[in-house]
């Protein structure tokens, strides 16, 4: 395809139709959830680990660490979870989108959530349609996440393909011969199509069929992904623009995990790769990443995980420093959002457990200011 003004307006749109999206299943949130979701909220994120193990199966099941962060950020902002409740989820959803790394390196292509999210507007449209305020709202928030996939799905669609890439950017074959600063070229070019895609899967994809013709060796193939994981979390900042202090705490928080992981990896990359290519050796395939270029997509997976892995375990037992990290960036917006206080849609007599939220939030402000 042919790369265009109309197909930068049509990111932009598809752009949009994303925010739209989490908007409305932000306020489909609101309205549906009561005392019992709430409740559910808190019992699987009691712990890090239940918070770990919930983000792990929401990422497998809807096969977008984009979503799972964005519905997170949701409800965050909806006031269902804190903060806090939600780093265990964060840590779960980076180690579940590993499984679409998997995917991609075992049968080569890129599953597509676009057209499995379709078939919900069978159940979608009597939910919107029946007289029940309740299902009427748990419509809106079906109708919000499918209109955020589809966002995603167009982003994706009026980017430049594969072939238009490789006729444009020849300088990449060129840009691996300058040892370490070619690995932190390749990060910067990883989290530049992630951003660009609006996928992980999609970089890292890319980066296969790079490493297939030869292009990438396995160091700059798993720089690439060290990018795509900074370049990911790029989704739910975008999702936090238009949420409150605590969404966009959450996405900051999921920012700086994967910025501090990549920056921990990076000095240790050249002890990381061959221990990553010797349990592929042991485990998956004959011979290795660094001689052959077929074994390079099973060992990306293999580093992807481990990385992931590691990540999380080394954050559950510091999860104090993210929190405080990520705070430290946004003090200017959170005395805005104190001064506002706590801000729900429409009606609020229609918002009985957020009201009382609301309720909370605004006593702890004001005790909070008499203090000072």
């Amino acid at each position: 395809m042919e790369f265009s003004i109309w197909n930068i307006i049509n990111v932009f749109g598809a752009l949009g139709l994303f925010i739209y999206g989490l908007k409305v299943m932000s306020e489909g949130i609101q309205r549906a959830a009561g005392k019992q979701l709430r409740n559910f909220l808190n019992r699987v994120t009691s712990s890090l680990l239940k918070g770990l193990l919930s983000g792990l199966l929401i990422t497998s099941v809807i096969q977008s660490s984009s979503a799972a962060s964005v519905l997170v950020v949701g409800f965050v902002n909806a006031g269902l979870m804190t903060v806090y409740q939600s780093l265990g989820i964060i840590f779960g959803i980076n180690i579940g989108t590993t499984i679409t790394s998997w995917i991609v390196s075992i049968l080569g292509v890129s599953l597509s959530t676009y057209q499995s999210v379709l078939p919900l507007f069978i159940l979608i449209v009597p939910l919107l349609f029946v007289r029940n305020k309740k299902l009427n709202a748990w419509g809106e928030v079906m109708v919000g996440f499918v209109l955020l996939i589809i966002g995603i799905f167009f982003m994706r669609e009026n980017v430049p393909d594969i072939n238009l890439i490789n006729e444009n950017f020849p300088f990449i074959e060129t840009s691996t011969q300058y040892g370490f600063l070619s690995i932190l070229l390749f990060v910067l070019f990883g989290i530049i199509f992630t951003v660009f895609l609006q996928s992980s899967s999609a970089s890292i994809a890319l980066t296969i069929v790079f490493c297939n013709r030869g292009w990438l060796d396995y160091d700059m193939a798993a720089a690439m992904v060290l990018g795509a994981n900074i370049g990911t979390t790029s989704t739910a900042e975008f999702a936090a623009l238009i949420g409150n202090y605590s969404a966009k705490h959450t996405a900051r928080i999921h920012s700086l995990f994967n910025i501090f992981g990549v920056l921990f990896t990076l000095p240790l990359i050249g002890l990381i790769l061959p221990f990553v290519d010797w349990i592929g050796l042991q485990l998956f395939y004959t011979e290795s990443a660094y001689s052959n270029d077929t074994s390079i997509p099973l060992a990306l997976s293999i580093f992807h995980t481990v990385f992931n892995v590691f990540n999380a375990l080394v954050f559950m037992l510091i999860p104090g420093f993210l929190v405080r990290a990520s705070a430290a960036t946004l003090r200017k917006t959170r005395i805005k959002d104190e001064q506002d206080t706590f801000k729900v849609i429409e009606d609020p007599f229609n918002l009985p457990e957020l009201t009382i939220l609301g309720a909370e939030r605004s006593c702890k402000v004001c005790r909070h200011h008499k203090k000072k």
